[in-house]
């Protein structure tokens, strides 16, 4: 199990602490990708760069049964970030869009286009 303490702008070290533990129930590794959420997608209007958003591969996707939910995205530095995802990246495989915000948050370049993460569901009930 994951527990945490927060900083700033939504990233965490992991910590031991027994009030912030969440039950995770599988891990995937893949590539964190940079994705642009103000773009022309009419799904996505009320979408912006500056939340913690991400799409995934279609797989994850799963027909949607992600879409609303939330996952935690782990860099190899043992930050989280908690995330929703609001869309599909069809044609991609094992892939996260990120936000800028997500990136920044990491403290990654987002010019880098890629990095490699872990990510979990929090809500279980996918």
């Amino acid at each position: 199990m994951a527990s945490s303490k927060e900083r700033g702008g939504g990233a965490s070290d992991d910590h031991s602490d027994e009030e912030n533990v969440v039950s995770l129930s599988s891990e995937w590794w893949g590539n964190m990708m940079v994705n642009g959420f103000q773009q022309d997608h009419p799904h996505l209007q009320h979408h912006s760069d500056e939340e913690y958003v991400v799409s995934l591969s279609s797989e994850w996707y799963a027909g949607g049964a992600r879409c609303g939910k939330t996952i935690r995205i782990a860099n190899s530095g043992h930050l989280y970030i908690n995330a929703m995802v609001v869309d599909e990246c069809a044609g991609c495989d094992n892939e996260v869009g990120a936000s800028i915000h997500i990136w920044r948050n990491f403290r990654l370049d987002p010019s880098l286009g890629q990095a490699d993460i872990k990510w979990s569901d929090l809500d279980t009930s996918t």
